[in-house]
């Protein structure tokens, strides 16, 4: 049994923020039988590969696990050039769905933020995405120890609570500036599902699910 087909049809629903049911019911199955396949106890027939491939848009080896590629010919960046797929399979199948939303996200976000009036709130959310990152890459560069630390001016301890404290700052000033924005004149436009959806249509199910998932994450704090 492929044990690379489940995962990857689970993480492309998920990708386009589909719940179980819609997906299955735009797939002509049914949900009991699509959780089935995700949960790798049941093998799809030829048809449903190829009609999960066209709906996902990606080739069927991609759904496999055999190739890398989402379609012939459009490796993704990253991938090491001149190995086979099969040394590839499965490798970068999760941490490119997770460039793909991230993507998809920011690009919805500051999509949402165009124009003159946004200007510093758009510069604010940069700031604040911009000390997660680096956050994110110290964590990643400690992975290993042979790296020179070097490479970074603040110390360790300096970066832990430091770093805490600069995000903190950060998401305080898009508070205030959110509540100065809504208290202006010039009224901002109204947002609602059906209009992102609308304006992003190929992006907007990667935002969302990224929102859901943010939601149940910070849920499980409470």
């Amino acid at each position: 049994m492929n044990t690379d087909f489940p995962r990857i049809m689970a993480l492309l629903r998920k990708e386009r923020g589909l719940s179980q049911k819609s997906a299955a019911a735009e797939l002509g199955i049914s949900q009991a039988l699509l959780s089935h396949y995700e949960k790798g106890v049941r093998e799809c027939g030829l048809d449903f590969l190829i009609r999960a491939a066209a709906f996902y848009a990606v080739s069927t080896d991609y759904l496999l696990g055999i190739s890398s590629e989402r379609r012939p010919g459009e490796r993704q960046s990253g991938d090491e050039s001149g190995q086979p797929d099969n040394q590839l399979r499965g490798r970068h199948v999760a941490s490119t769905l997770g460039r793909n939303l991230t993507v998809s996200s920011i690009n919805v976000l500051f999509g949402l933020m165009e124009g003159e009036y946004y200007r510093d709130f758009a510069t604010g959310v940069q700031q604040y995405i911009g000390i997660a990152l680096y956050k994110a890459f110290r964590h990643l560069y400690r992975c290993n120890p042979n790296n020179l630390q070097s490479l970074f001016s603040l110390p360790e301890l300096v970066f832990l609570e430091a770093g805490n404290a600069a995000q903190q700052m950060s998401e305080l000033r898009l508070k205030m500036l959110s509540y100065k924005m809504a208290e202006g004149k010039q009224r901002v436009a109204p947002l609602s599902y059906e209009e992102i959806r609308a304006r992003y249509t190929r992006d907007a199910p990667a935002f969302f699910s990224v929102m859901k998932r943010a939601e149940e994450e910070i849920r499980q704090v409470k």
